[in-house]
């Protein structure tokens, strides 16, 4: 029963990822360093570690299969952070092929989607309830210092300093101070360039934002309470739902086609400058050194070389048996 429980759930999170209400668009998106493996969130087995040393023939190092539903990872030091439809998870993956679990906060919920980790906190978008904060200074024992309630299905959540970035919302992108992580504070929110946003990620003084409305939006928050709007990118982008920021270039997943590169050298006018439609369903995507790493599905994990960007070119795969759903890179 449990087993036909979970491929019923796994069709419907399927059916959602191609309507306009994407789980887990997909930022995470952390900004990886660049490393040997690749941490993948598979609905159905867990937490998946590949090995990418050889970019052309990734392979499986370790698996760490959570109880219920991964929908996210993010890596820190030597510890992956699972949300996973049971709650937290916190594994040690200092040795790969065998990652085992130091910690778990338990949370319930429908639907669970990016986690963000900046120092001793990790950040949670609750997509039934809102935002939760979660102590993770002692990872065998993470603990919950506080919960926003939002109205809306919170899917994604960046952080930035003092400051968390919250979407989507009925009032569209939130703004939490969060200097006191156990009080956070509701800065400001904001419909104008986000009015159905999927995804978000803070770089600096600036947060990109995924919104199937306006597609990539590039948002100056060095005044966290007055966000301006600097540029968008709309056309030829259907439904984006996750991004990763490295550089000058912004790499967009979208429902079609896949994978966009945009030049965000003038960031009033951001420019789609390559495109790669792969296999899949692709829902989330890393970037690395020269390789960016898309999450795709029942098609599991591709290796795009993006060298150069004008022309990112696939140059190995690896299938998962199930359904990649989001994708980290941690240094080695």
């Amino acid at each position: 029963m449990l087993h036909r429980n979970r491929l019923f759930v796994l069709s419907f999170v399927v059916i959602l990822l191609m309507t306009a209400i994407p789980l887990a668009s997909p930022a995470h998106s952390q900004e990886p360093a660049g490393g040997k493996y690749v941490y993948l969130a598979d609905i159905k087995q867990g937490l998946q570690i590949i090995d990418v040393s050889d970019p052309a023939s990734p392979t499986l190092a370790g698996v760490y299969d959570t109880p219920e539903l991964a929908y996210d990872v993010a890596v820190s030091g030597k510890y992956a952070y699972v949300a996973d439809k049971g709650g937290l998870y916190v594994i040690d993956v200092s040795a790969p092929e065998a990652p085992v679990e130091v910690g778990f906060h338990e949370v319930r919920s429908d639907v669970i989607g990016r986690v963000t980790v900046l120092g001793n906190y990790a950040y949670l978008a609750d997509g039934t309830s809102g935002l939760r904060i979660i102590d993770i200074s002692d990872p065998s024992a993470p603990t919950e210092v506080s919960f926003v309630e939002v109205q809306g299905y919170p899917r994604s959540v960046a952080v930035s300093g003092d400051y968390a970035y919250l979407c989507p919302s009925l009032e569209g992108l939130m703004v939490f101070d969060v200097s006191d992580p156990a009080a956070p504070v509701k800065v400001t929110s904001s419909t104008v360039a986000t009015p159905n946003s999927f995804a978000v990620v803070a770089v600096g003084s600036h947060i990109y934002v995924a919104d199937s409305v306006t597609g990539l939006c590039v948002i100056n928050v060095s005044d966290p309470a007055a966000p301006v709007t600097e540029g968008c990118i709309t056309e030829g982008m259907v439904y984006p739902r996750s991004i990763a920021v490295k550089g000058n270039y912004a790499y967009v997943m979208a429902a079609y086609p896949h994978l966009h590169v945009v030049d965000l050298s003038d960031v009033s006018s951001p420019a789609r400058v390559g495109t790669y439609q792969t296999p899949g369903t692709a829902s989330d995507v890393a970037v690395a050194g020269n390789y960016a790493y898309v999450a795709a599905g029942l098609e599991g994990v591709f290796v795009m070389d993006v060298s150069d960007p004008t022309a990112p070119v696939e140059v190995g795969s690896y299938q998962t048996g199930s359904y990649a759903m989001s994708v980290a890179v941690a240094e080695e």
